[in-house]
């Protein structure tokens, strides 16, 4: 008998959907461990809603396992933000998967650039946006807690 390894979903939900809050409350959560003053969000639910952009809400056998949201700043650009995968399930790949379909969203829209900021403690996600091809910018933003940002041409 052949295993074939755990059910893989990525799917848009509302921000208010409970799958999607409770992945946003743990990477909150996680935040507030890793960086050095903690963490406040500093970011509406609802710029993960159309028509301002979308939350995509990773599954792993049925059970919520990451998120990632895109909010459209413009006619030609989005940023990426809130990625997260619950400890639990890091190394399944979830991560490329949530940015890629954030990725798609943003190419569907007609959207052909992509921003995102990140902290430089989160060394996992430097390494996947560098291995996706995300390219390192000048900030665009005055996020307090953003050290690198990155820009994608799609």
């Amino acid at each position: 008998m052949t295993s074939t390894g755990p059910l893989i979903t990525v799917e848009t939900r509302p921000v208010d959907d409970a799958d999607a809050r409770g992945c946003l409350a743990s990477y909150i959560a996680e935040l507030r461990q890793r960086f050095p003053g903690g963490f406040d969000t500093n970011v509406s639910p609802t710029d993960f809603t159309a028509p301002h952009g979308t939350l995509f809400v990773a599954h792993v056998d049925d059970v919520a396992r990451g998120v990632v949201g895109v909010r459209f700043l413009d006619e030609t650009s989005a940023e990426i933000k809130r990625m997260w995968v619950d400890p639990q399930a890091r190394g399944l790949g979830l991560a490329r998967r949530l940015l890629s379909a954030a990725e798609d969203s943003i190419a569907a829209s007609g959207r052909t650039s992509v921003v995102l900021d990140t902290h430089a403690s989160l060394v996992e996600a430097i390494a996947l946006y560098r291995s996706c091809g995300y390219q390192e910018t000048t900030p665009y933003n005055d996020n307090p807690y953003a050290e690198l940002w990155f820009h994608k041409t799609l």
